[in-house]
Formats: C-alpha cells, structure tokens, sequence
C-alpha cells in the first residue's frame, strides 16, 4: 500500500476529518493500536475521547484491502457508522507512521 496516497484517497474531499483526525493523533489520544489476532488484514485501535478522557475509549475497526475503496471502517463514536470519523483517521495516520504494527493485545485491554 502507498498509505498517505491511500489515505487521502479514502477520505476524498472530506477536509474536516482530516484536520480533526490529525489533532487526535498529535494529542496522543490513540493508546492502543495493532494487528487483530484473528485477522491480520483487520486493523484495531482504541481512542480516548476527547469529550471525555476519563470516559471508555472510542474502539475503532480497519479492515483494509488493495482497493481503497473497499476498506471498512468502523468506530465506536457517533460519527463512527460513515466510516470518516477523526478517530478511524487518527488510527490511518498512526499507522502510515508506523514502521511495523505488532499484532494488538486488543481483547485483553477489554
């Protein structure tokens, strides 16, 4: 994958969750994020809120495939469901940025 040209491909014009998903990720609100264990190819992070950050975290869902187009993506937040929130773009960054995902200890957080 070319991940930041991904990316940007799979936001297309929607500026806002960029810019929202850029601050999350520089805030450090992404705690966890990793390979899922019983999908390689499924990405699984968990987010603080930011309304809340003694509140459960946002868990968020990548399934990534070649085509851009078809990557699921899923997070606990209300925006969540359309698959733009700026936590599913604040994990996209993290890892475009990441040299090697291990695989996420995801369900023992939980």
């Amino acid at each position: 994958l070319k991940w930041l040209y991904d990316i940007i491909k799979y936001i297309g014009d929607r500026s806002r969750p960029l810019q929202e998903g850029e601050a999350v990720f520089k805030a450090g609100h992404l705690i966890l994020c990793g390979l899922s264990e019983e999908n390689p190819e499924n990405i699984k992070s968990l987010c603080l809120q930011t309304s809340g950050l003694t509140s459960p975290p946002h868990e968020i869902s990548i399934q990534i495939v070649k085509d851009v187009t078809k990557w699921k993506c899923v997070c606990s937040c209300k925006a969540g469901l359309s698959g733009f929130s700026k936590h599913i773009v604040a994990t996209l960054i993290y890892v475009n940025k990441s040299v090697k995902l291990c695989f996420s200890i995801y369900t023992e957080y939980k």
